[in-house]
């Protein structure tokens, strides 16, 4: 018998699509890990999951019973309920993953799949078109044919589904694999639409049947692309795993700007490599412990309390800080991996039986004495001078230098300053240079980076920048020496006062009001403001015409801000509300008029400043 004239088997495809169905609503609602399907994680997502499987279970008897006119029409009218809510489900996933993973393509792997329901609907609707009696017109067929080609074009070029970016943003195929599968997808649609054409003016049995066969061929292959583009978007939706990780970025010690690097470095490898947590993905929550105890407790409780995804502890740097933090992290059950935190600034860190819980991957700095004692020997040295900072901080430790010098045949002395005054500070420089005149110049340092850098610049002015060796144990920011604290104190004092004054308080007031009063929808507000503010002249434009209040706010303001920006050496001025909305910047660059919340889905809320 020629393939042509050879019967389609409709019941046994009909028994295997019915299995397939109820074994991937089975997947949904278990997980099935080879493949990347998780359990639902959130009720949303299994209530819209029973819901579809409920409609389901009403919809199998019907399906599998008798081929009746009645059968049909009710499994016609019950398919459109399964459609909508399996549409909906759609939907609730890609949110949950755009807020997780903002780079998901979810949208593009959801329209690859509306395709080949589009295929499927236009192979039901001709066949009762063919069969007559039905409430199908020709002109439903016509619209499902312009959809196709329309969501097509979307896969292939790209753009946005809305005015403002967002999650149902379709990216642009460039992918040479994806693009082969899309081409043969063009050509199977090329071949099936004469046929489709004609199904709507003279439906036969030889056409209806190339319709079937093509529609068949067209399915399998968008079936490739869907699932290739999941594939290949797959490590985007990966369960979250966040990690707390207070890090001093300030204080006495802020080696925490390159620890912070050198963990996003890690937690991006890890991420990508999938080897170690296959199917998640690491988050670090990132917060400034000013390497002060009582900070870091606070940020460790606060967090906890205010939410409970949070599996470890990570960072910490300063011993005295991750001591503390061990134990609030011990009292709440929360496994805590130090990324510093040498025991030498505090022994009993290496003490198992009081900190049982606590990890520690920091600097060893125990064999510094060694090398210190390596040294002297290869350039003679025969003094070393320890010098800290505050006395009443440093000078246990300092001591505990000096003694471990002497007892390596160094002669040694301790001397301390005031990181506060530039004079004293001179003064112990001078001294050092009228004591050691043609000998050796050693001292070992111990303080924060701040004095470090003083230290050193008065060095240069006391006349002992040639000849001086500087030694310090413990881990230090990248080019630290050539950071600046000069203007700390005036910023600092500047931000005081504008924080206690009226001129603040009265300009964020009527930014905020006028931003709540353009429109209730906070979306169409920022698409407005954006549009008019968001321009070329950046901070150069001063208003915009219009009767809204904002405008009015603008032009009242923006001067002010603008000529502070440049009297300061600000980068920029941004004014954000408590929903996370940027509602006012001097300069308005792309992340002005956009939402910063953490768990909303605006496109800069992990940026920097999103941070």
């Amino acid at each position: 018998m020629p393939p042509e004239s050879k019967p389609i088997n409709s019941t046994e495809v009909l028994q295997q699509t019915i299995q397939t169905i109820r074994d991937r609503i089975n997947d949904f609602k278990y997980g099935k890990p080879d493949e990347g399907i998780h359990p639902p994680a959130t009720q949303g997502v299994a209530d819209s999951l029973l819901k579809v499987s409920n409609l389901w279970s009403e919809l199998e008897p019907i399906v599998k019973g008798p081929q009746t006119l009645q059968a049909l029409e009710s499994i016609t009218s019950r398919s459109a309920s399964l459609s909508s809510s399996t549409h909906a489900l759609e939907d609730v996933l890609v949110d949950g993953a755009w807020k997780a993973a903002p780079s998901l393509q979810g949208s593009k792997i959801v329209l690859a799949s509306k395709q080949l329901a589009l295929l499927q609907s236009m192979c039901r609707d001709a066949v009762l078109i063919a069969k007559g009696g039905f409430d199908v017109t020709r002109e439903k067929i016509a619209a499902s044919m312009r959809s196709f080609e329309a969501n097509q074009k979307l896969l292939l070029e790209g753009g946005s589904m809305r005015r403002l970016a967002s999650k149902t943003d379709v990216a642009e195929t460039t992918d040479a694999n994806a693009l082969d599968l899309m081409t043969a997808v063009g050509e199977q649609w090329s071949a099936l639409k004469p046929h489709l054409e004609q199904v709507t003016s003279q439906a036969t049995q030889t056409l209806l049947r190339s319709v079937v066969e093509g529609i068949a061929s067209a399915a399998a292959s968008m079936d490739a692309v869907a699932t290739y583009f999941g594939s290949t978007t797959r490590t985007t939706t990966m369960i979250a795993l966040e990690i707390l990780a207070p890090i001093p970025l300030t204080g006495d010690w802020p080696a925490g700007q390159t620890m912070r690097l050198a963990a996003q470095l890690a937690e991006g490898l890890i991420n990508q490599e999938q080897r170690i947590l296959p199917g998640f993905q690491l988050k670090h929550v990132f917060h400034d412990d000013k390497c002060d105890p009582s900070k870091g407790s606070q940020i460790v409780l606060g967090e906890m309390s205010a939410k409970d995804t949070y599996i470890a502890l990570g960072g910490g740097g300063c011993s005295k800080v991750c001591a503390q933090e061990a134990s609030v992290a011990s009292s709440i059950r929360l496994p805590f991996l130090s990324y510093e935190c040498p025991s030498d600034f505090d022994p009993e860190l290496s003490d198992t039986s009081t900190y049982p819980d606590l990890t520690r991957m920091g600097t060893v700095t125990t064999p510094v004495i060694d090398v210190i004692k390596n040294l002297g020997d290869i350039w003679g040295w025969d003094h070393i001078i320890v010098l800290s900072g505050d006395r009443s901080k440093y000078k246990a430790l300092a001591e505990e230098r000096q003694s471990n010098f002497q007892g390596r045949g160094f002669s040694s002395e301790y001397k301390s300053t005031d990181g506060d005054d530039w004079g004293n500070i001179q003064r112990v420089m001078s001294e050092i240079r009228e004591n050691t005149k043609g000998k050796n110049r050693v001292v070992f340092f111990i303080g924060t980076e701040t004095l470090f850098r003083k230290v050193i610049c008065a060095s240069i002015t006391e006349g002992l920048a040639k000849g001086i060796t500087w030694l310090t144990d413990g881990t230090w920011r990248h080019e630290w020496w050539t950071k600046t604290d000069q203007s700390t104190p005036q910023q600092r004092q500047w931000l005081i006062e504008d924080v206690s004054g009226s001129q603040l308080k009265s300009a964020f007031a009527e930014f905020k009001q006028s931003w709540d009063a353009y429109d209730p929808d906070a979306a169409v507000t920022r698409a407005a403001l954006k549009q008019d503010y968001a321009t070329e002249q950046k901070d150069a434009l001063m208003s915009v015409e219009g009767s809204e209040s904002y405008h009015a706010a603008h032009r009242k303001w923006h001067a002010v801000y603008r000529k502070l920006l440049y009297d300061r050496g600000y980068y920029d001025i941004f004014f954000f509300d408590t929903q996370g909305d940027l509602i006012y910047s001097v300069y308005k660059e792309s992340d002005y008029a956009t939402n910063f919340k953490a768990t909303g889905n605006g496109p800069w809320k992990d940026s920097g400043l999103g941070n």
